[in-house]
């Protein structure tokens, strides 16, 4: 979209005294920004190698979407594979894999802050700790020496490594503790390791399954994570079901560190994967045998509790709008031509679809 059609779109809606929009976080009459309330970004991949990635936005006052946000409003392109986007504190951290970098822009005007990529070889997600500081998980260069970067968020530099495993991924924050999984990255882990915030050291390494990648929270504050498992190959290529192992979804007491409850898939090569939880903590969502299911946190015991809700081609990305409890599902046909997003209510009713980059992989607010 041309730089002078966002403009007057963002003029448009600055004049609606009930709804301000996504970008203003603040204005003369002391409105603030409700996360979610007004929009949410949505992160396109790009075609790996392509340096085709880029952001768009959605807008709740015009059910529009706008996107090559970040190309037009700082005019150069985003960068090759962008894997996540965390909103902190009025700022929208946009992770780069491929280009090892981190792109900061401020979510009052969407200008361009900072771009961290000393020390950043192969970021994945972002963590706001405080004011002053940020985890970024990290693969390393070789796609599976996992850390996690401390970023003093005053500076917007690296300032520590803590060594945390293979491929570390996904991260979330409960109390002063930082849980981390393991994804293996391009070689195996089955830990989900704990850090102690104010001193950045691990505290605990929590023995999960093989490859847990995605985190979240419930109303508990107990973290779920879901888990890719290991497939081995014979020489024919078959899959060689001793030595492999099925993917789960697994539970972990945020008190105690220890597994309370852990799920396999029935067959190698299927599982849980994608894990979100809606606005209350209580309802899963997730990727599970080519569609969408959920299950409930209290009761859920075995794959029998899983409920399909939703079922559609080319799913990609998975995230919920908390503000609304809408599930978000990125639909990524290939990786050459635009994607959309689809948005459902929590039960799996469609509610609309927009045009949107080139691999959607999920969506900030």
């Amino acid at each position: 979209m041309k730089t002078n059609t966002i403009f007057n779109t963002l003029i448009r809606v600055s004049f609606i005294a009930v709804t301000v929009f996504f970008a203003a976080c603040s204005s003369d009459d002391g409105i603030k920004f409700t996360p979610g309330q007004d929009g949410f970004f949505i992160v396109n991949e790009g075609g790996f190698g392509n340096g085709n990635a880029s952001l768009s936005f959605y807008d709740k006052t015009s059910t529009s979407v706008t996107n090559n946000l970040f190309e037009s409003t700082t005019g150069k392109p985003l960068g090759d594979q962008a894997q996540s986007m965390t909103v902190y504190n009025d700022f929208g951290y946009i992770v780069v894999q491929n280009s090892a970098k981190i792109e900061v822009i401020s979510t009052d005007d969407y200008a361009l802050v900072a771009t961290i990529s000393e020390g950043l070889p192969s970021p994945r997600y972002f963590l706001g700790i405080n004011a002053s500081k940020g985890y970024v998980s990290d693969w390393g260069a070789d796609g599976s020496t996992g850390t996690i970067k401390v970023i003093d968020l005053t500076t917007n530099t690296v300032t520590k490594t803590i060594s945390t495993g293979s491929g570390t991924n996904q991260l979330v924050l409960v109390g002063n503790h930082v849980f981390a999984a393991n994804s293996g990255g391009w070689s195996n882990d089955n830990s989900v390791v704990v850090i102690d915030a104010d001193t950045d050291e691990i505290i605990e390494t929590i023995t999960v399954g093989d490859n847990p990648s995605t985190l979240v929270v419930d109303e508990d504050n107990d973290v779920w994570t879901t888990g890719a498992g290991q497939t081995v190959y014979n020489a024919d290529w078959s899959v060689n079901t001793e030595e492999s192992t099925p993917a789960f979804l697994a539970k972990i007491d945020h008190e105690d560190f220890e597994v309370a409850l852990k799920i396999d898939a029935p067959s190698v090569g299927m599982g849980p994967a994608g894990l979100k939880v809606d606005s209350n903590g209580s309802t899963l969502v997730f990727k599970y045998d080519g569609a969408i299911f959920s299950t409930d946190t209290e009761t859920v015991s075995s794959t029998d509790d899983f409920t399909k809700i939703i079922e559609t081609d080319f799913i990609y990305g998975l995230s919920i709008d908390a503000s609304e409890n809408h599930i978000i599902l990125g639909i990524a046909p290939d990786y050459t031509n635009p994607g959309s997003i689809k948005r459902y209510d929590i039960t799996g009713s469609f509610i609309d679809e927009h045009t949107v980059g080139i691999g959607p992989n999920g969506i900030a607010y």
